[in-house]
């Protein structure tokens, strides 16, 4: 069962500045709470039992926020970047900590997106596929922000680029990976996971995959941002 999960709460938010001025986007307000709570809400439920963060715009609100109220019995763990340094490079900072244990599982999570899924369910794929990585994937009428993946029967084949149009699955921003992800690979220290290691090495990594039709919101623009409000006033 995955114990672990690492967030990415590190961004700036620069899209959503008008609306969320004086928080980092994850923190940004649901009807009284963080959206980030949302999300921890979510990995406490399916089990997970340590929380990294993944910090580095205003990590002060972050840190502030959950080392109170009614998360100080948790393990949480507060990681900040010294500088920005992509998704990749975040994750790989924090692997370099060694809160993760050599040859563990462990889930990855954007700090500004919130499915509807089982971590379980994406366990069992991976743990199946016997993979390095197993990403969630997301049904969507038009993929143009995104991008959209191909895929066969067991494995990620292709990514395709952003701007077309049509429906098709994206990268849901849900992974669960191994320990030694990234070992074997050079890259710069700042370095993007999507583009620069899932894109790139997709035919030697083959991840594997979990689809979905579920419910999913990325509150990084304004628009989506006030849609979340709505839609997830319940949770």
């Amino acid at each position: 069962m995955i114990k672990k999960a690492i967030i990415l709460a590190g961004g700036f938010g620069t899209r959503l500045k008008e609306v969320v001025s004086d928080q980092p986007k994850p923190m940004a307000d649901i009807n009284g709470k963080p959206f980030l709570e949302i999300i921890v809400q979510q990995l406490l439920k399916a089990g997970v039992e340590e929380i990294i963060f993944s910090l580095h715009y205003m990590p002060e609100k972050i840190i502030d926020y959950f080392s109170k109220n009614n998360f100080i019995k948790n393990k949480f763990h507060y990681i900040v970047e010294p500088e920005p340094l992509g998704t990749g490079g975040a994750i790989k900072f924090i692997l370099s900590k060694n809160i993760i244990s050599k040859n563990e599982n462990f889930v990855v999570i954007n700090g500004d997106t919130y499915i509807d899924y089982s971590l379980k369910e994406l366990e069992d794929v991976h743990l199946k596929n016997n993979k390095k990585i197993t990403l969630l994937l997301k049904k969507i009428n038009n993929t143009a922000r995104y991008g959209s993946i191909k895929f066969n029967d067991t494995e990620i084949i292709s990514y395709n680029e952003k701007e077309n149009n049509g429906s098709g699955f994206i990268n849901a921003g849900v992974y669960i990976m191994k320990e030694d992800i990234l070992n074997n690979y050079n890259f710069q220290l700042s370095f993007s996971l999507e583009s620069d290691f899932l894109h790139k090495y997709v035919k030697e990594i083959k991840p594997s995959f979990l689809l979905t039709e579920n419910f999913f919101i990325d509150i990084g623009i304004k628009s989506d941002y006030l849609k979340a409000r709505k839609l997830l006033s319940d949770l």
